[in-house]
């Protein structure tokens, strides 16, 4: 971790006792994290280590996910790391909660450059790699550099939850994976997942920039880049963050409950606005939209969430709810207050069917646009 810590800090161009300092620190933190937050033993645990700049300050945190302990080593040197921290110039803050432990590190620069700022999460070996990401703030875009090795647990556990904050938070991202290597095929649908989450074009935009060959041929074999624009220079990707994706998405979480069915009205409501759409692909789709979200209510009983995706030729309606059935298409019948519920999503759509997952389901349906 020492050596990782130095190169991080590297751009920042630290005076030799100040970085010596600060390295000591994250050595110290993070010893203490992995001796109290996690049993003896235990492999599986990870701390995750964030730099930044605040004004005049250096910041740092070191955060783990385990229950915090008392040392069993009884060693009285290890009870004296926080002492030693804060005489060497930092301020400390420690806050314990319900998902583990964070100690936040503050060291006073006068005189420090603005930069960007920098965060590395280390993983377990169990991850099956390290992944580290890059902040870099370019005023209208933040671009996202990921380096290492993108697993499928990295992905979801890493890459998709800061992808998620900044899309939701920034709306403009670009992701460089010149320094990324894909371990396989699967874990690239984590780009247009995190878009689909965040709202989609235009609300968020998203591009991925400098694959290298392997990873740009998974991405278009994966046809992730009909929906995440692909630049081979970080130029170009901040000039298609402008432009329209060949294909849109959108996800929107819906509570089990009789509202869902005007949520998801309104959901199409706002997605046939930003899209451009028609008003008669508005009318159908509401349908649409309302018996398969109805179905997953009264039938299914669960929460569900709607996925909305277009194109230049029809636009897909999908509802996944966490209800198992039998492989086929759902039962159509004529019920006596529901009225003619699945005829009309057949009557209305090009095609229409069920797909069968672990733990539930997802009932889609397919609307030409013209």
């Amino acid at each position: 971790m020492r050596a990782e810590a130095r190169r991080w800090l590297a751009p920042l161009d630290l005076p030799d006792d100040v970085e010596h300092d600060v390295i000591l620190a994250v050595h110290e933190t993070a010893a203490n994290a992995i001796e109290h937050a996690y049993p003896p033993g235990d492999t599986g645990g990870h701390v995750e280590l964030t730099f930044w700049l605040d004004g005049g300050n250096l910041c740092l945190s070191v955060a783990d996910h385990g229950e915090w302990r008392e040392s069993s080593t009884g060693s009285r040197d290890r009870g004296r790391g926080l002492d030693m921290i804060r005489r060497l110039g930092a301020d400390v803050a420690i806050d314990h909660h319900g998902r583990g432990t964070r100690v936040v590190l503050q060291y006073p620069l006068p005189d420090m450059p603005a930069a960007d700022r920098f965060t590395t999460d280390h993983r377990s070996p169990e991850s099956g790699g390290e992944v580290r990401l890059q902040e870099s703030d370019q005023q209208d875009h933040l671009v996202l550099a990921v380096r290492g090795v993108v697993s499928s647990r990295s992905a979801d556990e890493v890459l998709r939850q800061a992808l998620s904050t900044q899309l939701l938070d920034r709306g403009r991202v670009v992701v460089d994976l010149s320094g990324a290597t894909v371990q396989w095929d699967q874990v690239v649908q984590v780009f247009p997942d995190a878009l689909a989450e965040a709202g989609g074009w235009p609300l968020a935009r998203l591009v991925l920039a400098r694959p290298d060959p392997l990873t740009a041929r998974i991405l278009q074999a994966s046809r992730v880049h009909l929906t995440v624009p692909l630049a081979t220079t970080l130029t170009e990707a901040r000039r298609l963050l402008d432009v329209r994706p060949p294909r849109l998405v959108r996800d929107h979480d819906l509570p089990n409950d009789p509202m869902a069915t005007g949520l998801a009205r309104a959901a199409v409501a706002s997605a046939c606005e930003d899209w451009d759409l028609d008003d008669g692909l508005y009318e159908a789709a509401a349908t649409v939209v309302t018996e398969l979200v109805g179905n997953a209510v009264e039938h299914a009983a669960t929460a569900c969430v709607l996925h909305l995706a277009v194109d230049s030729k029809r636009l897909r309606i999908a509802v996944r709810d966490n209800s198992p059935v039998t492989d086929g298409h759902p039962q159509i019948v004529v019920p006596d207050e529901r009225g003619y519920g699945l005829l009309i999503v057949r009557g209305l759509s090009r095609s229409w069917g069920l797909t069968p997952h672990a733990g539930g389901k997802t009932v889609w349906a397919l609307l030409n646009r013209r």
